[in-house]
């Protein structure tokens, strides 16, 4: 390979390098940004009334569950056995779950 094959092997490798790294953070800043979404949407379903100062542990429950469930399935990128897998659930459970919550998209 002459000097200047080598030059553009080079800025070949070093543009492809530079696009990988790239896509890299893009991801990461995607997984950040879904991250902060479902702690905003958590933040925002379990504020309590104020007036009675009542916890409803039953809708509190659901509220976690649901975000759980949300957030396996994005990790998942909506692959149902991958999502059940990381939370520890046949995929079957999971199934009926995204049924009752009404979550299927």
């Amino acid at each position: 390979m002459n000097e200047t094959e080598q030059a553009i092997s080079g800025e070949y490798q070093n543009g492809f390098d530079t696009e990988s790294r790239l896509i890299r953070k893009v991801e990461t800043i995607r997984t950040i940004a879904r991250t902060l979404i479902t702690e905003i949407e958590t933040l925002e379903e379990s504020k309590l009334d104020e007036s009675s100062q009542r916890i409803d542990l039953q809708e509190e429950i659901r509220s976690y569950e649901l975000n759980l469930i949300r957030r396996a399935l994005r990790l998942a990128r909506g692959n149902q056995r991958k999502a059940a897998l990381m939370l520890g659930l046949r995929h079957t459970t999971l199934n009926s779950k995204i049924k009752r919550y009404n979550l299927a998209e």
